[in-house]
Parts: structure tokens; C-alpha cells; sequence
């Protein structure tokens, strides 16, 4: 694979199937496989380093059992569900549960204050809540103002008003039946900055992951290699962790690996070690609290082959320490919130220069536009970034932005010229390479 990144990218072709849930992706169709099943999806540690695990076995039964809970509370496919959940096993078995039953899930930060939490139920109408001890008095109040939701979940809290997750759950059938969503079938909605109250969210589609799949691949080095794992210091009730870590790294029956934020340097070497973790979705705070450490722990044996992050949280310096220090080249990607990452580095699979970017994903297209609102065809010309929605064949580009919410309504994000564009200047070599500007 070394060095053939033009014939990769000159071949590859989508393939996207005609129906496509996410949740059975990435969670219950390996439970088809007595082996697979057997599996380990989740490790979960906490601040007190308790440990959650869960098979791909267990934790599709978990999915479907809070699936049959949302069927019986009275929710029905395209409904929307408000996910206010901290990071942790919970927010993602609710998100999956969502896919299963084809509704759509509302993720926000669970620290939200009780103005904004309504205003995103008065934007969104969800019918049902989830909540834990940090959201759950707020969104309550909330609720007092707007009262479209009939009905809140809660886990890590004793409020009487509140279903507890674990006696729901006890009293479900770990069957559920899969609502069979169309790749565009909606399935989450994002706002960019939640806390600044937006009124336009993104829609992600059961079909996005298919177009976060080969940047994840490329980014990771080839994930799925015998042994491969991830953790992420990103979110679990975040996009940016579901879709660049967890959700691709389930797609592929692997473990993924979390815990909350806060740990000591210490402590996520001891984790690194002891789970044996080959791929870290890294940010550039929690790398350089490790390279600020006064001890560089070469006591712990580390399995890591890759790290990957976004790339302008990466510098010379960190990245010259990341290689130091591991003896691996850090991989970037560029991505946003309106496409997937369309621009990755893969240094065991192909030739990046030192300090840029990387090269455009195979499967997606996209133009480098100057003030002229003209495409710049020669090298090492500054231009701002698009992304180009269509194939050349006619299809959408699985994960590029295609519908927007506003006003309780859903409507196609128009473009001009198939483009989406960016605030994001890059400039490419005679390489392929790009480089922010």
C-alpha cells in the first residue's frame, strides 16, 4: 500500500446499500456470530477506576432493552429524543437505542442552564428526555416552561419525578425489532455551539458513518489489523467522539476504551498499558499534559501504533515530542461539522511532508477557491476550502452536509455549484499535500 495513494484514490468507488441503521452496523449484527458475540465492545473506567464492560452480546441486549422502553413510552419512528447524558456507557447505549428504533437523537451537554435547555425543546419537540445527577434538575425546570417531553430517563439519580434507567431496563425484552432506516434517513441532530443557543442544527444521517469510514481507515493506519482498539479522549455524547472513534471503531467489531476526563498522567498510562491500546483520537491539551509531566513513565509497555487528531491542534513541537516519545508520526485530519475528514494523513501508507495536513480522502472531491471565486489549479496557492457535495457520478458524498433543522422543520442545505464551503484557507504542492494557511 506504500506509496500507491494515487491508485487508491483513482479507484475507489462508494458502495452505499439501499437500507443502512446505524445500530445494527455497529452493534447488533455482530451478535449473529457466537465468537463476534462474545466480544468485548465497551471498557469503561470511571474516576475511581471501576470498570464497565460490555461484550457486543451485552450490549446490544442493553440497546434493545432501552429501545423497547422508548416503543412503550409512546415513541415512534422520526420522534425526536433529547440526550443529556455525561460521557459514559449510558450516552452511547441511549444514542444506539435512538438508531434502532429510527428516532432522532438531540445530543447536548448535560451542564447546561435552564434557559438553554429550553430552548432547545421549544426548537426540537423531543417526546422524551434522558438525563443524569448533573442535567437532571435543570432540564426538570425546563420542562416546567416547555413540555413537549412526556417523559425523562434518568441514571445517577434518585429524582422521583424520573424512570430509573436500571429498573426500566430490568423490566425489558433484550429483542427488539430493527427499524429498517434508509442511509438519509435523519438520526441525530448537532449544534455547533450549544451554549451560545443556535437555531440551525445539523443532520446526521444513519448513512454519515459510511463517509467517515475511509478517513478513519486512512487516519488509524489501516485500522482493523489484528489487536486494534481505540480510545479517544473525545466525548462519548459528543459527534466528534462517536463519529471519528467509537462508532467507526464498533462498524469494525473492535473494543473502544473511555474514561472521564480528569485523570492522572499516571493513571492513562496505567489504562494505556493494561488494555493494551494501539490507536489514541487524541486533542492537544490532554497530549501536552502528558509531555508536560515531569516523568516520561517508560516504566509502562505501550502498544500504540497509531495517534491521530485533529490538525490544527497539532505543533512541531508536540508533534516532535509525540515522536520522541513513542516513535510514531502523528496523523492529522481536517474535518467539520459539515463534512467528514477530507483531508488525513497515513504515515505508514503514504508519503506526507512534514508539517502538513495530508492528502484528500479516496471517495471525496474538493476545490481550493481564491477571492476571485475562481478554482486555483497551480501549486502553492492559497485558497479557501470547499468540499464538493456530489460524486462524479451524481451521488451525495456519504457525510457531507445535506440537511439542516430549523424552526421544527428539515430542509436540504442548498449549495452553490455542488460546493461546501469552508472559512478554511489551504494551500497545496506539486506533492498532493495541503497545508493551512
Amino acid at each position: 500500500m506504500h506509496h500507491q495513494y494515487k491508485e487508491l484514490y483513482k479507484n475507489y468507488e462508494w458502495v452505499v446499500p439501499h437500507e443502512f441503521n446505524l445500530a445494527d452496523m455497529c452493534c447488533h449484527r455482530w451478535t449473529k456470530s457466537p465468537h463476534q458475540a462474545r466480544q468485548i465492545a465497551i471498557y469503561f473506567e470511571d474516576q475511581v477506576s471501576q470498570q464497565t464492560r460490555y461484550s457486543y452480546q451485552e450490549l446490544s441486549s442493553l440497546v434493545n432493552k432501552l429501545a423497547n422502553a422508548y416503543l412503550k413510552i409512546g415513541i415512534h419512528s422520526g420522534d425526536k429524543i433529547l440526550i443529556a447524558l455525561e460521557h459514559s456507557p449510558e450516552s452511547l447505549i441511549a444514542f444506539l437505542a435512538c438508531a434502532t428504533v429510527g428516532a432522532i437523537a438531540v445530543i447536548l451537554p448535560p451542564d447546561l442552564d435552564q434557559a438553554q435547555y429550553t430552548h432547545y425543546i421549544e426548537q426540537t419537540k423531543p417526546k422524551l428526555g434522558l438525563t443524569d445527577e448533573i442535567s437532571t434538575e435543570t432540564l426538570l425546570s425546563a420542562m416546567q416552561t416547555e413540555n413537549s417531553i412526556l417523559q425523562l430517563i434518568g441514571t445517577r439519580t434518585d429524582n422521583e419525578r424520573i424512570i430509573e434507567w436500571h429498573s426500566l431496563l430490568a423490566r425489558q425484552s433484550d429483542e427488539c425489532e430493527l427499524n429498517p432506516a434508509l442511509p438519509d434517513t435523519p438520526l441525530m441532530l448537532v449544534y455547533e455551539d450549544p451554549y451560545s443557543c443556535p437555531t440551525i442544527a445539523r443532520v446526521f444521517t444513519h448513512g454519515c458513518l459510511l463517509g467517515y469510514l475511509p478517513g478513519f481507515v486512512c487516519m488509524t493506519n489501516w485500522f482493523h489489523k489484528p489487536r486494534d482498539n481505540v480510545f479517544t479522549f473525545f466525548g462519548w455524547n459528543t459527534y466528534e467522539g462517536l463519529l471519528h472513534a467509537v462508532l467507526p471503531c464498533l462498524y469494525f467489531g473492535r473494543s473502544v476504551i473511555g474514561c472521564p476526563a480528569g485523570r492522572t498522567v499516571p493513571r492513562l498510562f496505567s489504562l494505556l498499558e493494561f488494555y493494551c491500546i494501539t490507536h489514541v483520537h487524541a486533542t492537544a491539551d490532554d497530549l501536552n499534559k502528558l509531555k508536560n509531566y515531569h516523568d516520561g513513565l517508560y516504566e509502562f509497555a505501550l502498544s500504540l501504533r497509531c495517534i491521530y487528531m485533529p490538525y490544527d491542534e497539532v505543533t512541531d513541537t508536540l508533534s516532535q515530542w509525540i515522536e520522541h516519545r513513542f516513535n510514531l508520526k502523528v496523523n492529522r485530519y481536517l474535518s467539520s461539522m459539515t463534512f467528514p475528514p477530507v483531508i488525513v494523513s497515513s504515515t505508514e501508507y503514504w508519503d506526507t511532508t512534514q508539517g502538513h495536513i495530508g492528502k484528500v480522502t479516496p471517495g471525496f472531491e474538493i476545490a481550493l477557491i481564491n477571492n476571485q471565486q475562481t478554482a486555483i489549479q497551480a501549486v502553492n496557492q492559497t485558497g479557501k476550502l470547499y468540499v464538493r457535495q456530489l460524486t462524479p457520478c451524481g451521488q451525495h458524498a456519504p457525510g457531507v452536509m445535506r440537511y439542516i433543522f430549523e424552526n421544527e422543520r428539515f430542509s436540504t442545505f442548498i449549495t452553490k455549484q455542488n460546493l461546501i464551503p469552508s472559512q478554511i484557507s489551504l494551500s497545496c504542492n506539486e506533492n498532493g499535500c495541503f497545508t493551512n494557511v
